[in-house]
């Protein structure tokens, strides 16, 4: 008996497209005639499977029917929607915290992006050497010396690292204000050997051509400060 209900209801649906459905439903105009008879054909396959014989299951059934066609009518929706001009991707949670994870990287100066301790230190030696004005010959030899020594970098890395480091500095010419910003990333990844030999070196660098100005002693003094009271437990840059 429930099945040939629901057969003269899709029967219905085809012809008038109305149906056995609950009232607010015959009301919608999102749904042409041909989705409500795939729905109450899905509906009526389910039955044939698994029958509808017992009182319960023929009560289930109005429930079953309406979550079939909500899901009908919210994939048609979703599809109108779509060819309307509307990207379905900017409803995904997920795409979009990668996207503002992307833009916030992207808007962020490639300065304060620093967080392996190497690289930092490199940028702080560059940066001292630039606190009175461009990079000597004697200057560039240091840093190429302690990058390898220190750092136990080969020549090409060396040279690498220095011009990274040079182009990021491109720009600026002190970063002893905004040294917070430079080391917020990286400073607790610094150990205590590691805060140690960079400022060491800095300071050995800001001695190389006479007594240091200012801005190299400001850099040295913030730098030790800041590097200390976040370092960790760890080893040398090896």
């Amino acid at each position: 008996m429930c099945l040939k209900r629901l057969a003269l209801a899709s029967n219905n649906y085809r012809q008038t497209g109305c149906a056995l459905l609950p009232r607010w439903l015959r009301h919608k105009q999102l749904i042409s005639n041909n989705l409500t008879a795939i729905t109450a054909n899905a509906v009526l396959t389910i039955l044939q499977i698994y029958g509808c014989s017992s009182p319960g299951k023929r009560y289930v059934m109005h429930y079953l029917i309406g979550l079939i066609t909500a899901v009908a009518i919210l994939l048609f929706a979703l599809s109108r929607l779509q060819r309307a001009g509307l990207d379905l991707n900017a409803l995904n949670p997920f795409l979009w915290y990668r996207r503002a994870q992307w833009k916030k990287l992207y808007a962020t100066k490639p300065l304060y992006a620093l967080d392996k301790p190497m690289e930092i230190a490199a940028l702080l030696l560059v940066a001292t050497a630039k606190c009175e004005g461009e990079v000597s010959a004697q200057q560039k030899k240091f840093l190429l010396d302690a990058f390898k020594n220190d750092f136990h970098l080969s020549e090409k890395e060396a040279s690498e690292l220095l011009a990274a480091s040079a182009y990021l500095l491109r720009n600026e010419l002190y970063i002893a204000d905004e040294l917070n910003k430079v080391l917020e990333r990286g400073k607790k990844q610094f150990t205590p050997e590691q805060v140690e030999s960079t400022v060491d070196l800095m300071q050995r660098l800001s001695w190389l051509d006479g007594e240091p100005n200012t801005e190299q002693a400001k850099l040295i003094d913030n730098t030790k400060q800041i590097l200390t009271l976040n370092a960790n437990a760890g080893g040398t840059w090896n």
